[in-house]
């Protein structure tokens, strides 16, 4: 399974996965990612629970969600995005 860096433009492939580079907000949109500097002057802290959510608004049912765990609660509100969508959602025991 190819893992990539996403990039601005790209259309989401099946059975790839995609890594978010550092400073960067990702969102999705009919399956294409979309990319923008974080505003670090306004301190975007949950850069996973843009993306989930966003994830779910644009593949309902068919979205996944991964969560590993880290430092704070980044991506517990895109998670609940997800499920309440219909998605399905997997999360790390901390």
């Amino acid at each position: 399974m190819p893992v990539v860096v996403a990039e601005d433009g790209i259309t989401v492939l099946a059975d790839h996965v995609y890594v978010m580079p550092q400073n960067v907000v990702i969102t999705i949109d009919k399956g294409v990612l979309h990319l923008r500097q974080s505003n670090v002057l306004s301190r975007e802290r949950k850069p996973i629970d843009i993306f989930l959510s966003a994830l779910a608004e644009d593949q309902g049912e068919y979205a996944v969600g991964v969560i590993l765990s880290g430092g704070d609660s980044d991506g517990t509100l895109g998670a609940k995005a997800i499920k309440e969508r219909g998605g399905l959602t997997v999360a790390q025991a901390p």
